[in-house]
């Protein structure tokens, strides 16, 4: 993969995980690019050093990003690297700060930030974090007794034990009918910052049968609205470019796996989409008010191609 982040192959079920170290952030997302050394060629460091071995996020904003610990060293700000991925292999304490030393994909010193300014995270896995929408009193859609927060959390039951089973690490909103706030939804993956998110709902119009197919759904700056816009901290990051691919990438993969019409990947406001800080992704899966979509969609053998190991 070209990324730390995940994508669909020819099921809804993505690639087999890699190592994180293996997995640099090369989208075309502008950002700026420390100087850096090879890590073999320890730089000189007048203070106190541990040596270690893990994965960090960036997850701080205004912190300082420093080029080195010598007098000559450039400061940028963490604000420019929030969400990347690097490999820790040295803490240094100097002048009464901890600093690490970030490690990037090609086995370069990118720079160091205080310890507090960056998130550990799982080594050689990839995190995905799987949200059912709607749950407990949010029935979402419902047509002849099924409700859409079933059909939701009956996909990320298995999409959670097929991807467990080849060696992800995976999260859920809820794992039972339970009701989950909004506000919520962002909460978890915001603190513990997974590789992707990505959000199951089925679809529904208000004259059944009008609309047909499967659409996927991410953010983006041009649909900005007044008090909905996008985080800003999130600009100039690859956690936009990288939701757009995502979405894309599984929309291709469900079109290709189903034969349903493709409705395309598209931005759309959408909290979730949003406001979490990681690529994310909104699957509507069929329109639950068009009679031979809903008869697939609750047909067991349907989608039980979807979850092949």
């Amino acid at each position: 993969m070209s990324s730390n982040y995940i994508y669909a192959g020819d099921k809804l079920i993505v690639s087999q995980p890699t190592g994180s170290t293996s997995s640099a952030n090369t989208s075309n997302a502008t950002r700026l690019v420390a100087p850096s050394v090879p890590s073999t060629e320890q730089p000189y460091v007048n203070g106190t050093v541990r040596q270690v071995n893990y994965d960090v996020k960036i997850n701080d904003q205004n912190q300082p990003f420093l080029t080195s610990l010598s007098a000559g060293g450039r400061q940028l700000s963490t604000n420019d690297y929030f969400s990347q991925l690097f490999r820790v292999n040295r803490e240094v304490t100097q002048g009464g700060t901890t600093y690490l030393e970030l490690v990037n994909a090609n086995g370069h010193i990118a720079g160091y930030v205080p310890f507090g300014s960056a998130l550990q995270v799982p080594q050689a896995v990839n995190v995905i974090y799987l949200d059912a929408g709607h749950g407990g009193r949010e029935t979402g859609a419902a047509n002849r007794g099924v409700a859409e927060k079933d059909l939701n959390l009956n996909i990320t039951h298995q999409l959670a034990n097929c991807l467990r089973q080849q060696g992800y690490v995976v999260h859920e909103t809820r794992t039972t009918d339970a009701y989950v706030d909004l506000r919520d939804r962002r909460k978890e993956p915001n603190q513990i910052m997974p590789d992707a998110y990505i959000s199951i709902h089925h679809n529904a119009m208000p004259i059944p049968g009008t609309a047909q197919g499967i659409v996927t759904l991410y953010h983006d700056p041009s649909i900005d609205e007044p008090g909905y816009r996008t985080i800003p901290h999130h600009h100039g990051t690859n956690i936009i470019p990288e939701g757009r691919r995502l979405s894309q990438s599984i929309q291709n993969a469900l079109i290709r796996e189903t034969g349903a019409r493709d409705m395309g990947a598209r931005p759309q406001n959408l909290h979730v989409t949003r406001t979490t800080d990681v690529p994310v992704t909104l699957v509507e899966l069929c329109f639950m008010y068009h009679h031979a979509e809903f008869n697939r969609i609750t047909d067991p053998t349907y989608h039980r191609n979807w979850f092949k190991v």
